[in-house]
């Protein structure tokens, strides 16, 4: 999903400042572990698996695309600026989620 206000403006050649928001491809679901120690052990393999699939789209942006800005912590995404070339990659990448301009 792309927000409309973003795809406008990179319809009209803008660059545009944008969050980009990942799918959570890690499998690890933090709502079932109870004891501190496992929570922090799961949270790390979750911070480790989308760092990896972040990577992997990253990797199919040049710098000319987009200016990176951020990469989330608490969240599978990034943020920066973005040109009209970079739109297709990202949206059609199976692990983008949303796009959306920062609030």
């Amino acid at each position: 999903h792309i927000d409309a206000e973003v795809e406008q403006a990179l319809d009209a050649g803008e660059e545009v400042s944008v969050i980009v928001i990942l799918k959570d491809k890690s499998g690890v679901d933090l709502s079932n572990i109870q004891a501190a120690d496992r929570k922090a052990e799961a949270y790390e393999q979750k911070k480790l698996k989308n760092r990896e699939t972040e990577a992997e789209v990253l990797s199919g942006l040049s710098s000319e695309e987009l200016n990176l800005r951020s990469k989330y912590e608490s969240f599978s995404g990034f943020s920066g600026k973005i040109k009209k070339s970079a739109k297709r990659a990202t949206i059609n990448s199976a692990m983008t989620m949303a796009i959306a301009a920062p609030i």
